[in-house]
């Protein structure tokens, strides 16, 4: 099983977008192209701490599409085999109070498990207010 870690995502984030890449259950380490959503077999999970999995529908998707809960579309299979875009359900990275971590699983026919780790960071606050701080001048 194939374990990748991806960047931090703010926990409350939307409409986010993992890439990663598939690798051939034949030929482990080996990228395997066309990787699809209605690929024979595929199960399409998150999981996040003491909460129990919950699936993901995969969708059709374009490479330059909005994001769709569950879309999935291979990249390139030509010039980028293996890579995969999965745009994951809101819901994974909802705050819970519990979560530092959430975890996706992509599981296909032909396909080497894989598993992506997506650590969960606090938000990026954009509405903090600064203080005027005065200062003495007088000796």
């Amino acid at each position: 099983m194939a374990e990748q870690v991806m960047r931090p995502v703010p926990t409350g984030s939307t409409k986010v977008s993992l890439y990663f890449v598939v690798h051939d259950s034949a030929t482990p380490f080996q990228p395997k192209a066309a990787l699809a959503f209605n690929t024979a077999g595929i199960v399409v999970s998150y999981a996040k701490k003491k909460a129990a999995r919950v699936a993901i529908t995969p969708v059709t998707q374009t490479v330059t599409g909005a994001w769709a809960s569950g879309g999935l579309v291979q990249v390139d299979g030509t010039n980028m085999p293996g890579l995969v875009r999965l745009d994951v359900p809101d819901a994974a990275f909802a705050p819970d109070g519990v979560s530092d971590e959430v975890f996706v699983s992509v599981l296909a026919t032909g396909y080497e498990p894989t598993v992506l780790r997506v650590p969960l960071i606090d938000p990026i606050k954009t509405d903090v207010t600064l203080s005027t701080v005065s200062t003495r001048t007088d000796n």
